[in-house]
């Protein structure tokens, strides 16, 4: 404030805004030059300042656009220079509206100025600009001043001269009037040396002349010049104001006569009339501008309606109003209304809206005339139907004049009379327009800053729709704004997080640049930062969250850096994703692992199990040896089982429902639970069941039977008893119903434990994924939910009865087959005789050639062998025509089964084949498969199985 030096003066140019849409003053210069007043704004962002027409011209005609302030304040008097500027600054500093009186000498002659401002604050209360009027007072005072002397002087000259001089003898009751009375007199009486009391009385109004007597017989007894003022008395017809002065005369104490003087004061009068108009004229238009620039929007309309009566008051008017045109200037809607009481506007008369096109008015208004009549006779006769309106309406006289913004009309400022007729001057067709200016600019502000609000709650609306935490601090770090998703984050609400240091609020797990220094980092250097770091935030609560976070710098008009805005991206789903993603990955690549297991351990059985055939075959007569054998096989067979869950946790496997035993299944589990349980738990097993005979998945029953145990195996770690019972049941309509399956015999299956028990508050959610009530690590929470699934799949039900420390009972209901079937592979009815069959056996594993070989030649075949699937082709393409039937290997070195297969069909369309592997059928899909029904043969396998395959196909 103190660069007086680098100030831009800028004159106004014909009274347009300048700026954006503070200095609502200038637009009103034209009124404020007639009564010498000048408006004036300081914007201190760009500082400079911006003035009307009227300062120019008191300041310099020929000022520039732009100059060094100080030649402006050179022009204040110089006893008054320190004092402005150590004022004003004072004023500035405290946000305060001023007033300023000072001399200032231009052009050679000393003005007497009063400067007054109002500051601008932003929304944060920063001041941005000032904005006042320079009030011209030096016509004034030389009035009051002289005013003053003359009546000093007058006075002395009517007690020494006796001007005008009036002499009223008690005793003639004649008046004697001087040559100047007697002139001032003339045209209303005759001149004689003496007047009469009824001639004199005649003058004056009666009640004025009864009023006058009682106030002289009043001070008349005082014996002392005494006075009274602006008396009204008719002279030529005119109203004319006189100061009367008198004295009494005594003759020992005897009053004889009254003398004293008239002195016509009517044209001081007329001048102290229009100075007291013209000072409540300013004062008027000083209280509206100034009022209404600071004034709250939600204070605009009742002020506007304060601003209309007293305006209507000041010019003595029986109603007013203000429209406003729509945007296409179709439409005029009256807005605000004031009437003087005795006049009240039609009822529902405000807000009502009116065609532009019809009101002749309104037309005359847009097309930027003013409409002022004194006299309603003088309009057109074109204009009959308007005037016969304001007739029909008692109207005497009408004032509006067009209110603009940025040069367009928006609306109308009207007056009405009805007592009387009125004459509209300029000053008061001036003033119109600069209050109607006010109003409209006032309005449009309201408008602006409403919408501003609704922006500013729109914005608000979508930072607190972001999914990301959003926090916005100044130059000092410390937060002016944070979302909903910030609070969350933070655990902190905005009304306690607001002001405080950025990092007692956001607050990082170990990391070494703690949210402050970073927000400190950007303000200082102006650059973002966007860090693809994973940082953990922590709560009020403790709990923790990741996030990403980047970092802007805040500026202010795009300029100035006062601040940064941080955002925090929630990484919680992103981490749980990617978690998934990878224990997914470790699921895949086990799973492919235990595939390929699998299909090794396969290729390695059915060799083993082709070899224990032999030996159980060549050592029939040796019970020792065929026990050992019997031990092999078994055991075989278990791995069988074994890798074919294996192939059906890599999802290599499709479980194939088949008829089966029930009580075989468990006495396996059995089997197994008494090898690997804690001796401390006892085992009770009570097969009762007479219908055992299921159709179902072998793996998946063994699953689910096995993950019930274990279950009860953990809620026993102190020992117990796990029960095994089944029994067959009949499920009639109102069970089904209970237990949603199909009415009929079920085999029931109860699994039981005397374990610590399920909670009541648990029971319905023991079978939802991921479920669990293990500690972490010893337990995923799907066990219980493969149960369910594999239960419903099989066309059961499944119930559980637990109580806390009372154990827990697991009800399986499974529906019953009448008879065991056997599979249609494991029946030994040969379709065809395998005798002189020529086969061809392309398997890479010796060991499954061998036991191929010799098992089909025990069938009366010719086999032929071969490990190399190149090779194969060669042979094939020698003895095709002698080769009945080819068992292909679907995994081999160099070449596959089914690419094999290609090349024997290109030898030979009608070649017959069987496809061998240790994967599942499912995952021979290769469409020369499909296409010619190549039957597929699981590893490992048994004689049985191999040799009615084999049979089938060569039957077709």
């Amino acid at each position: 404030m103190n660069d007086w030096g680098k100030l831009k003066f800028i004159p106004s140019s014909g009274h347009k805004l300048i700026g954006d849409d503070a200095d609502y003053l200038s637009e009103f210069g034209y009124a404020l030059d007639m009564i010498k007043v000048g408006s004036w704004e300081w914007d201190l962002r760009s500082n400079s300042m911006s003035c009307s027409p009227f300062i120019t011209k008191l300041l310099n005609d020929s000022l520039e656009n732009e100059v060094d302030i100080n030649l402006i304040i050179n022009q204040i008097s110089p006893n008054d220079q320190n004092r402005v500027k150590n004022e004003l600054i004072n004023h500035l500093k405290n946000k305060a509206p001023f007033l300023i009186k000072f001399k200032l000498i231009s052009k050679g002659e000393e003005y007497s100025l009063d400067l007054s401002g109002n500051p601008i604050l932003d929304l944060k209360g920063n001041l941005i600009k000032v904005v006042g009027v320079i009030r011209d007072n030096s016509y004034r005072d030389i009035i009051v001043d002289s005013l003053i002397k003359s009546e000093s002087d007058l006075r002395k000259t009517e007690k020494i001269a006796h001007i005008g001089s009036w002499r009223w003898s008690i005793k003639n009751k004649k008046f004697n009037l001087n040559q100047e009375l007697w002139s001032f007199l003339a045209d209303e009486i005759n001149q004689t040396d003496e007047l009469t009391y009824n001639a004199l009385k005649d003058l004056f109004d009666p009640y004025d002349w009864k009023i006058l007597i009682k106030d002289i017989l009043s001070k008349v007894n005082n014996n002392e010049l005494s006075f009274i003022e602006e008396a009204k008395i008719q002279i030529n017809g005119k109203l004319k104001y006189i100061n009367i002065t008198f004295e009494s005369e005594y003759e020992d104490k005897i009053l004889m006569n009254i003398h004293g003087t008239i002195q016509d004061v009517s044209q001081k009068k007329i001048i102290e009339d229009q100075l007291k108009y013209r000072m409540e004229f300013e004062r008027m238009i000083s209280a509206i501008s100034s009022n209404f620039i600071n004034l709250q929007n939600d204070k605009v309309n009742i002020g506007i309606n304060i601003a209309l009566d007293i305006l209507g008051t000041f010019l003595d008017i029986d109603r007013s109003f203000l429209c406003l045109f729509g945007r296409d200037h179709r439409m005029a809607r009256c807005n605000f209304l004031w009437a003087r009481s005795g006049f009240e506007y039609p009822k529902n008369f405000e807000f009502r809206e009116f065609k532009s096109e019809d009101h002749f008015g309104l037309q005359e208004i847009l097309k930027g005339k003013i409409l002022s009549y004194s006299d309603l006779n003088v309009l057109d006769d074109s204009l009959r139907e308007e005037k016969d309106s304001w007739f029909s309406k008692n109207v005497e006289a009408i004032l509006c004049v067009p209110l603009y913004i940025e040069g367009k009309v928006k609306g109308a400022l009207g007056l009405q009379c009805f007592q009387h007729s009125k004459t509209w001057d300029s000053d008061e067709i001036n003033l119109i327009r600069m209050v109607g200016e006010v109003f409209i600019n006032t309005l449009r502000r309201k408008e602006f800053e409403a919408l501003q609000t609704d922006n500013e709650q729109f914005l608000s609306t979508i930072i607190n729709s972001l999914e990301d935490g959003v926090f916005a601090t100044n130059e000092n770090g410390l937060i002016t704004k944070m979302n909903t998703k910030a609070e969350a984050l933070t655990g902190f609400n905005k009304k306690d997080a607001l002001g405080k240091e950025i990092n007692h609020i956001l607050k990082f797990l170990n990391k070494e640049e703690d949210s402050y220094k970073i927000a400190k980092r950007v303000i200082e250097s102006g650059s973002p930062i966007n860090s693809q770091d994973l940082i953990t935030v922590v709560s009020v609560n403790q709990n923790m969250v990741p996030v990403q976070i980047s970092v802007s710098p805040l500026r202010q008009y795009g300029v100035e850096l006062n601040g940064c805005v941080v955002l925090c991206r929630d990484m919680t789903n992103q981490v749980n994703l990617e978690e998934q993603l990878q224990q997914s990955e470790k699921m895949r690549l086990i799973g492919q692992l235990s595939g390929g297991i699998a299909h090794d351990f396969n290729n390695m059985l059915t060799g083993i199990l082709g070899c224990a055939n032999f030996l159980k075959k060549k050592h029939s007569d040796d019970s020792e040896t065929l026990r050992y054998v019997e031990n092999i096989l078994i055991t075989s067979r278990r791995a069988t089982t074994l890798t074919s869950q294996l192939l059906a946790f890599s999802r290599r496997d499709k479980p194939k429902l088949v008829c089966l035993d029930c009580h075989d299944v468990i006495r396996e589990i059995i089997q197994l639970v008494e090898i690997t349980f804690d001796p401390s738990i006892k085992i009770d097993l009570n097969l009762e069941s007479t219908k055992y005979n299921i159709l179902g998945s072998v793996s998946q029953l063994h699953n689910t039977i096995l993950n019930i145990s274990m279950n009860a195996k953990d809620a026993m770690p102190n020992g117990g008893t796990l029960s095994i019972s089944t029994s067959q049941i009949e499920v009639d309509v109102e069970m089904a119903e209970s237990l949603k399956v199909n009415p009929g015999v079920f085999f029931q299956l109860i699994i039981s434990d005397t374990g610590v028990g399920i909670s009541k508050s648990m029971l319905n959610n023991i079978f939802e994924p991921f479920f669990t009530t293990k500690e972490k690590g010893k337990g995923t929470g799907l066990g219980l939910a493969v149960v369910y699934g594999t239960i419903i799949s099989h066309k059961g039900a499944i119930r559980v009865n637990s109580e806390v420390g009372e154990g827990a009972e697991f009800i399986i209901y499974l529906p019953s087959l009448d008879t065991m079937v056997e599979e249609e592979l494991n029946t030994n009815a040969n379709v065809v005789s395998l005798t002189n069959k020529t086969i061809l056996v392309v398997d890479d594993e010796l060991l499954n050639c061998i036991v191929a070989k010799e098992t089909l030649a025990e069938a009366g075949c010719h086999v032929l062998i071969e490990q190399n699937g190149l090779s194969a082709i060669d042979l094939y393409k020698q003895k095709f025509s002698s080769i009945d039937l080819v068992i292909l290997d679907m995994l081999m070195p160099k070449i596959t089964g089914t690419e094999l297969l290609k090349k024997f069909v290109e030898i030979n369309p009608n070649v017959q084949a069987i496809i061998a592997s240790g994967y599942s059928s499912h995952l021979v899909d290769e469409e020369i498969i499909k296409e010619r029904n190549i039957p597929f043969l699981q590893k490992p396998y048994e004689e049985k199985v191999f040799l009615n395959t084999i049979a089938k196909e060569l039957s077709n």
